[in-house]
């Protein structure tokens, strides 16, 4: 139907275009459809209302096009053959909706960023958005393992310094879990085996605990002589 919605070439974005996103949204990472449909509304497929806040009684809401972008960025992340231009515009609408979000509610959509850039190669521009998440969330543990694994390539040293933090601040336990096995990894590559072992080792003992698949990655670590 939406097809059949395109051909009949009407305004947009509109009133229509936004309710239709609006429910769209609602299941978009799993719609194959999505991406390209927001594509086809236009480069800024928002009408200016659905950029500002919503309100409802003493509640305010984030802006619309907030999960617009946010599910558009899921769409790229579950989709490995994703296109270079639909993961152009997916960066290209999460900044532009960015730009009209609080800190508060950007906060996610620049996590969203992150692993945009990273997938588009512009390592770069991922690890200055980045540096916004931890300067607002420094004391989390989830974007440290994220910039340790950002830094890995090319600043190893660094990498290594931040998968240490991340695992001081400590979290739960599938997320100390991946942090170990993912520490593991990169100092196998920097042909630190022995510990790269035992770090496999505390990885693979939470994985065991919780009764969770043990990624094949960690499997390969743990049958190293």
């Amino acid at each position: 139907w939406l097809h059949g919605y395109a051909t009949l070439n009407p305004e947009r974005p509109s009133m229509v275009t936004s309710f239709l996103l609006l429910q769209l949204q609602k299941i978009g990472q799993h719609f194959d459809a999505y991406v390209p449909f927001l594509m086809w509304i236009s480069l800024n497929p928002f009408r200016s209302e659905d950029l500002v806040c919503e309100q409802s009684g003493d509640k305010e809401y984030p802006p619309r096009a907030l999960g617009v972008a946010r599910e558009a960025a899921a769409w790229i992340k579950t989709r490995p053959n994703a296109t270079p231009d639909q993961i152009a515009y997916v960066i290209a609408l999460a900044q532009m909706v960015q730009s009209a979000m609080t800190d508060a509610d950007g906060i996610w959509l620049d996590w969203d960023l992150v692993n945009l850039l990273k997938r588009a190669g512009h390592r770069g521009a991922a690890a200055d958005v980045l540096g916004r998440v931890l300067k607002k969330k420094r004391g989390e543990f989830w974007v440290w393992k994220e910039a340790a694994d950002l830094y890995r390539d090319d600043q190893p040293e660094l990498a290594l310094a931040c998968y240490c933090h991340a695992l001081r601040l400590g979290a739960e336990p599938q997320f100390v879990g991946k942090t170990h096995a993912s520490l593991g990894l990169f100092l196998k590559e920097e042909g630190n085996t022995a510990q790269a072992i035992s770090e496999a080792e505390i990885a693979a003992a939470i994985y065991d605990r919780e009764d969770w698949h043990c990624p094949s990655g960690l499997a390969e670590l743990l049958r190293i002589d």
